[in-house]
């Protein structure tokens, strides 16, 4: 008889790339391990990379394909992080929490004005007429701007599409969803952006209801790289208690 249990991943902080290299193994892990009844996954993010937020998203989906998966915004789910979140079979916020912004925003650095004014110029030798769309060293022109848009539109209707999909959220409310705002939880629970306001221990007790188990979380964190694993603190602490020896 296999005994089943409850995975827990918690998910914070800016979504980058390197958050891709370290939950990706973890997840995958939980997706195959027949013992992981279901998977929580709490959230506190911002949001971040919208490829590094898509290669997550599509694994959620993968897992939800074959167990349940509930996602817990803990503090903030927003934009890239609040994509995840839409895969999940059900999802939940905290009192107050802050959900959503359905958007996509890029900044780009224009140093110009600045080095003109300590007197330095920068010669750019390119070939293709919009390798420097985003240089920091010239103003974008109304036409690299309307490329640069149409680029954003597409990451964005992506985006959108997978929230309308995994939500259903009504026609209705799309105008006022779909337009970068952030919503408390209750206006989130109003609009269609989560099923419930919850704390970890109603999910957890939902979760295992549903799997007929006791409620039992196991956390997992991703896997630290090999020499932050060798590095101990302890071995750290002694290594500076040596060196401020040797200087006294």
């Amino acid at each position: 008889m296999i005994i089943m249990y409850i995975a827990g991943v918690e998910l914070s902080g800016r979504i980058t790339r390197r958050t891709v290299n370290d939950y990706i193994p973890m997840l995958n892990y939980i997706k195959n391990k027949n013992r992981v009844g279901g998977l929580i996954l709490v959230l506190n993010s911002e949001g971040g990379d919208a490829n590094a937020s898509e290669i997550l998203y599509n694994q959620i989906r993968e897992i939800k394909e074959k167990k349940p998966v509930y996602a817990l915004i803990e503090g903030m789910g927003a934009s890239g992080a609040y994509w995840i979140a839409s895969a999940c079979t059900k999802l939940f916020a905290m009192e107050t929490s802050l959900v959503g912004s359905i958007g996509v925003i890029s900044f780009f650095p224009n140093v110009t004005k600045f080095l003109d004014k300590i007197g330095i110029s920068v010669e750019v030798n390119k070939i293709g007429n919009y390798k420097d769309m985003t240089s920091p060293f010239k103003d974008m022109d109304q036409e690299s701007r309307d490329k640069f848009k149409k680029i954003m539109e597409a990451t964005f209707s992506k985006f959108r599409e997978d929230v309308m999909k995994n939500r259903k959220i009504p026609e209705s409310y799309q105008e006022d969803v779909f337009n970068g705002q952030i919503f408390a939880s209750r206006d989130a629970l109003e609009n269609g952006l989560i099923d419930e306001i919850s704390d970890i221990s109603s999910v957890s007790e939902q979760m295992a209801k549903v799997l007929s188990i006791k409620r039992k979380v196991k956390m997992f964190y991703p896997r630290k790289p090999f020499i932050s694993r060798m590095i101990t603190s302890e071995m750290v602490s002694g290594v500076i208690s040596d060196v401020f020896k040797r200087d006294l």
